[in-house]
């Protein structure tokens, strides 16, 4: 799983220290935190998208019941401009390549495939505290005390891929930022992207199939990389 292989070296580099604080400011389905919260006493994770948020926190807390999504419920929800947890399970767990509402996927065994797969991930969401903001204004409300340790693993919308809900995401902006932190003593950044500013060092390099709609390019595998500053 690329979840599993990313997360071991990212633990590798940032090292295994419980007090640190970790931070996802996109966590989307808990790809990496699943492997991360394990190690750390304290968690925070946001992500822009409120359905999915609203999803995380039900399952946390252990009261996610199987919506059993059939085709007319699916629908329902991809036109729906009301946010719920049913429709974060609808839109990312019940859609090809887990991109939301990116088409049905016709097979009553999915529904519950990923049902299960929640409730095994409910414990490893105890150690962490949910939001759902823009990245930028989440990381704001950190103090980042100079006594404490901290470690930031960005994942982004990729560059020159389709990015939902970011359509419009900033890159540049998003490097300055990582840069900002970066220059921080007590903070390790890591970064996933396919590509980098030149004065950003990558770490790590791995070939994976691409689940995702690239905007650029029919190639069904891409070269993932993760970087830090």
């Amino acid at each position: 799983m690329v979840g599993k292989q990313l997360s071991a070296v990212i633990l590798d580099f940032v090292g295994d220290d419980p007090d640190a604080i970790y931070i996802e400011p996109f966590v989307g389905a808990c790809g990496i935190l699943r492997y991360m919260s394990p190690h750390f006493k304290k968690c925070y994770a946001n992500d822009i998208c409120t359905d999915l948020v609203m999803l995380l926190k039900l399952v946390k807390g252990g009261k996610l019941v199987n919506p059993k999504i059939t085709r007319e419920k699916w629908t329902t929800y991809k036109y729906s401009k009301r946010a719920s947890a049913e429709r974060a399970f609808a839109g990312f767990g019940c859609s090809f390549g887990g991109v939301f509402f990116n088409g049905y996927i016709n097979d009553p065994s999915n529904n519950d495939m990923t049902y299960s797969s929640l409730i095994r991930l409910a414990p490893k969401l105890q150690t962490t505290k949910f939001s759902n903001k823009s990245y930028d204004v989440f990381l704001k409300e950190f103090a980042f005390d100079p006594k404490k340790q901290y470690v930031i693993y960005f994942d982004p919308p990729y560059k020159n891929t389709s990015c939902q809900p970011w359509p419009k995401f900033d890159t540049d902006k998003f490097w300055t930022i990582v840069r900002k932190f970066g220059k921080m003593k007590n903070v390790k950044v890591v970064v996933s992207e396919v590509s980098a500013p030149p004065d950003i060092k990558c770490i790590f390099k791995l070939k994976r199939r691409n689940g995702m709609h690239n905007i650029t390019s029919d190639k069904i595998v891409i070269e993932e990389k993760l970087y830090t500053t």
